[in-house]
């Protein structure tokens, strides 16, 4: 469970990223956001 946690949690830091790397484009917060609460909550 842990690995699959932390695969996914890399997913997300790589999606951030790679959209931060674009100029004037909106960053996606909110879901990241909660997918990060929930992983570190269990």
């Amino acid at each position: 469970m842990m690995t699959i946690l932390l695969g996914v949690l890399l997913l997300v830091v790589l999606f951030l990223a790679t959209s931060n790397d674009g100029p004037g484009s909106p960053t996606p917060a909110p879901v990241p956001v909660r997918i990060a609460s929930r992983a570190r909550r269990r």
